[in-house]
């Protein structure tokens, strides 16, 4: 991948994980059955981004890692 991909992709992921946590806070209520489903899918999809979207951008260009 070349870099100028590579920094987009990581700027269209970073916004889908902030999307995804704008999801999360729209209910108080996540005891439900069916809100703790929902809470689940919510974080197994933004731990698949960090991992391996941003995780494999970051593998090739570190310096993109702000938090590095």
């Amino acid at each position: 991948m070349d870099k100028k991909f590579a920094r987009d992709a990581r700027d269209l992921a970073i916004s889908s994980v902030e999307k995804l946590n704008e999801i999360a806070k729209l209910s108080n209520d996540w005891e439900s059955d069916e809100m703790k489903r929902m809470r689940k899918a919510i974080g197994l999809a933004m731990g698949r981004i960090e991992t391996d979207i941003l995780g494999e951008i970051y593998r090739v260009y570190k310096d993109l890692d702000d938090l590095a």
